[in-house]
């Protein structure tokens, strides 16, 4: 901004709103510059780090646009994407031809002295890129309490805080073989990541309704203990939710099964799942109720006893 050197002299009162409502008393009425809006600098740098293979044409496009003729945006991003790809691939012999040349770039001071940071530590980000360990594990748990906390402000008292951020689930993530198809390997995760587009199309797939636009995210965060997925080669095929009352009594709502894995222990094991979670947790029941046609389900493959129980239509 031009404004900056000059509102920065000592003794000169002028501000940046100042010098801006100056200026544009200046450009009133003066024919302002035809044309498409330049790309922000958020657009610009989701296009440089997503894949060039998951790149849309348009935005493919506008990023050749964008870096025309701009010789520092353009070896940016070429640094840029040859470390995504390194760090992806795990590729630590790739580590001294990717610092060498970004090392003496004077053009970019920025890209020098984070090339500068990794050989200072270069053990450490060699074992990183060669090593099958990480910290992934450490950094979900403190995301995960971090959520707690903003889930429990200004809600509950210490001691409900407390439960929930100690009774952390005895596994994140388990396999069960396709009972009926082999080769099919079905995965399991509580609390697993999840957007609302593909929960929405399982619900409506299972149960056989149009697909909503409910947001199963912000709902679940605020009243679950936890959830199940269920996913085969990425695609979202089954899913549990399960609510709590804080305390003793755990509750499973909405066991969904997309249709082509109906039929072949996708539900019950969802549900083992939520039970062996919930106990985690020091619950000490489980409760689901049903219609008449998923009976043999709950009873019969999902251990679930008979209990007197009431329900009002509200």
């Amino acid at each position: 901004m031009v404004g900056g050197p000059l509102t920065k002299e000592p003794g000169c009162p002028q501000s940046y709103g100042n010098i801006r409502n100056y200026v544009s008393r200046i450009l009133r009425g003066r024919p302002q510059p035809t044309g498409p809006r330049p790309p922000s600098a958020r657009a610009v740098t989701h296009w440089i780090l997503t894949h060039p293979n998951a790149l849309p044409e348009s935005d493919r496009l506008h990023l050749k646009a964008a870096l025309a003729n701009r010789p520092e945006p353009t070896a940016r991003a070429e640094h840029t994407r040859s470390s995504t790809h390194m760090l992806t691939q795990l590729q630590d012999a790739r580590l001294p031809t990717w610092t060498e040349p970004a090392t003496p770039t004077t053009d970019l001071p920025s890209l020098r002295r984070f090339a500068q940071h990794l050989e200072r530590d270069l053990d450490a980000v060699v074992a990183g890129l060669s090593l099958p360990w990480n910290s992934n594990v450490v950094e979900d748990h403190v995301n995960r309490n971090k959520t707690l906390k903003r889930q429990m402000f200004g809600r509950a008292g210490f001691e409900l805080l407390r439960k929930r951020v100690l009774l952390a689930p005895s596994f994140d993530c388990w396999t069960w073989p396709g009972l009926y198809d082999r080769g099919v390997t079905i995965e399991y995760e509580w609390r697993g990541d999840f957007d609302n587009a593909a929960l929405n199309a399982l619900h409506a797939d299972g149960f056989g309704h149009p697909v909503a636009r409910t947001d199963w995210r912000e709902r679940l965060e605020r009243h679950s203990l936890g959830w199940v997925c269920a996913r085969e080669g990425g695609s979202l095929v089954g899913f549990v939710n399960v609510v709590w009352d804080g305390g003793a009594h755990a509750f499973i709502l909405d066991t969904v099964v997309a249709q082509h894995r109906q039929g072949r222990g996708v539900g019950r094991a969802l549900v083992t799942a939520a039970a062996h979670e919930a106990r985690a947790a020091k619950c000490e029941w489980l409760h689901v109720d049903f219609e008449e046609h998923l009976r043999p389900f709950y009873f019969d493959a999902c251990g679930f006893k008979k209990t007197t129980a009431g329900l009002i239509a509200l």
